[in-house]
């Protein structure tokens, strides 16, 4: 994914094989961009941790921070 932070890349590797990311990478993530940082703690922390990572990714998309 040419031209997209490392931390979001190795997010999406992690939302696409089905495992469950390091809480360092999903901060690094969240430190990007406060919007999806509210969001989250929001939404997206109330998720089983499982989903967590896939719908971060799919708000990314959505918002086109991705």
């Amino acid at each position: 994914m040419p031209g997209v932070d490392p931390a979001i890349a190795a997010l999406v590797r992690h939302a696409v094989s089905g495992t469950i990311p390091e809480q360092s990478l999903i901060a690094a993530v969240l430190a990007l961009d406060a919007d999806v940082r509210d969001y989250y703690d929001e939404v997206i922390s109330e998720l089983p941790k499982a989903r967590q990572p896939r719908r971060l990714v799919l708000e990314l998309a959505i918002t086109e921070r991705l």
